[in-house]
């Protein structure tokens, strides 16, 4: 009866491998930014992004720090992250997995949910904190998925956990709190829960004191720059966005299965009141991150679904605890039950194998309509990675070139701010996260698209290199704050990205403005040059 379904771990598995192959080069650009904060933390002793100003755009203290140590350790930071990303999904599979040792039938699907959307491969190895999350909170889901009255450890262990995913990613928050409020509804000891909750508390509340003391703010940049939308539009866009999503990771054909499988209208009520009263804190969690995805879902670098990728491990074990209770409200036969899901198996690793090379060749937003780089595929996200990383191993030549160039840091102003930065660490960078101050905008800047500085001073002008693409942005001249020709073009590289050909380009000012941005988040902004 067993053997049929253990067959399946051969594609399963290999499915798998062929998806890591294919994106293990994949870098999210922004991925950079956490890997100048961490090598700037090991070198010069302070986690900041330009050296002498302690500005907070690490949106993920947790991995920032993590990252310094793999530097230390490896001098590798983004081989490292890598890897490290690979061991935790395996290891969060893994525990998922032997959850169900008792049921064999379930671990196969549970396997397929969790190794094989082409989204979790991906941002396994995109360098950002999406893989440590996943772990953290995987490990919290089956703390509290536990029936028994939680233990002390136990207690002290989600705590943990739960305060580990708040330096992750702030929004976790959203996930982890019926997770907790279960555990302490259920614990019998005051002393147990008080001790949980010091434990959970300790590391987020010592790290906003050091972030509001070194910082000046307990939030990053992106909080103030990348804020969650509201409107109707945007709501009903990432709502398509999430549930195409919801459909293309296998959680809703698989939801539909269950219904399915249960028939009747009677059955259905009966088996989903057992269903959620049993794990009500997991739909909570899992409802209160989709609700927060229907104004975020497709910012910026949450493409191939990031924001939710952490926690599908947790929406696996919902969906297979249905399954199983649906099956078992219909009597179904072990036979039964394993050729059901076998065959349920099967048709998703297909469609999952055909998606994972659409992602690569295609876009890396998979089959789904919606999303950033609609037409930019993995393959062709690594070359434009690349093509960054040659702008900056070009401004680093041109310094070279350029008088008196010993006695200050170049300045760059850059769209984008993490490869570039990261291959000249030794630079300046304006950038979005970076130069963002607490300071109102003087004048209106419209009439510059790539500019997004709510600073007193256009940031462009007092930078010795500009960082653009064209016509992505605009036109050239629009991205310039003075006439051509007071420029010199150092660098271009024409690439096709998301489907469109595009000039990636790098010009050098012999004449830069003073720096007059703040050296802190809140400090007195200069008058406008």
């Amino acid at each position: 009866m067993r053997d049929p379904l253990r067959l399946l771990y051969a594609p399963i598995l290999a499915l798998f491998g062929i998806a890591a192959v294919l994106f293990f080069r994949f870098s999210a650009e922004d991925a950079f930014i956490t890997y100048r904060y961490a090598e700037n933390l090991a070198t010069l002793g302070s986690l900041v992004f330009n050296e002498g100003e302690p500005i907070l755009a690490l949106t993920s203290p947790l991995h920032g720090l993590l990252s310094t140590v793999l530097f230390l350790v490896t001098g590798h930071t983004v081989l490292a992250n890598k890897i490290l990303g690979f061991v935790l999904l395996l290891a969060a599979a893994a525990f998922v997995w032997l959850r169900y040792r008792d049921q064999p039938l379930l671990q196969p699907l549970v396997a397929t949910l969790i190794l094989v959307p082409p989204c979790v491969v991906l941002w396994t190895f995109g360098g950002l904190e999406t893989p440590i999350l996943l772990f953290l909170v995987t490990s919290a889901t089956l703390l509290g998925a536990d029936r028994r009255v939680p233990s002390r450890g136990q207690l002290s262990g989600a705590f943990f956990l739960a305060g580990l995913a708040f330096v992750t990613r702030f929004d976790s928050i959203l996930f982890v709190a019926p997770l907790l409020l279960n555990l302490v509804v259920r614990s019998r000891s005051v002393r147990d829960v008080s001790m949980a909750v010091a434990a959970g508390v300790a590391l987020p509340a010592a790290w906003m004191v050091i972030s509001w003391s070194y910082y000046g703010d307990p939030f990053p940049t992106s909080f103030y720059t990348k804020k969650p939308m509201m409107s109707v539009p945007v709501i009903i866009g990432n709502g398509k966005y999430v549930l195409f999503y919801l459909a293309l990771v296998g959680i809703i054909p698989m939801l539909m299965l269950a219904l399915a499988i249960m028939r009747r209208l009677r059955t259905m009520v009966e088996t989903l009141v057992g269903h959620f009263g049993a794990i009500w804190w997991l739909y909570l969690g899992v409802a209160a991150q989709l609700l927060y995805g229907l104004t975020m879902a497709q910012t910026h670098m949450m493409f191939s679904f990031r924001y939710f990728v952490p926690y599908i491990p947790a929406f696996a074990i919902l969906v297979a605890d249905l399954l199983e209770r649906a099956m078992s409200a219909r009597r179904m036969a072990d036979t039964r039950r394993a050729s059901v899901l076998a065959w349920a198996i099967l048709i998703l690793l297909v469609f999952q194998g055909f998606q994972t090379h659409y992602t690569y060749a295609r876009s890396v937003n998979g089959l789904s309509p919606w999303g950033e780089y609609p037409a930019t595929g993995v393959r062709q996200y690594t070359r434009f990675i690349e093509t960054l990383r040659l702008e900056g191993e070009n401004i680093r030549e041109h310094w070279r070139t350029v008088p008196n160039e010993s006695q200050r840091r170049p300045r760059i102003y850059t769209y984008a701010g993490g490869v570039v930065p990261y291959t000249f660490r030794e630079s300046y960078v304006y950038e979005t996260l970076a130069s963002y101050r607490h300071c109102p905008p003087e004048r209106d800047q419209v009439e510059a698209p790539n500019v997004w500085m709510r600073t007193q001073v256009d940031l462009r002008l007092s930078a010795d290199y500009i960082h653009m693409v064209s016509p992505r942005h605009g036109p050239i001249s629009p991205q310039l704050p003075l006439p051509e020709e007071h420029f010199s073009l150092i660098s271009s590289y024409e690439v096709e990205f998301d489907g469109y050909p595009e000039r990636f380009l790098v010009f050098h000012n012999p004449s830069p403005a003073p720096h007059t941005l703040t050296s802190t988040i809140d400090g007195r902004c200069e008058a406008g040059a």
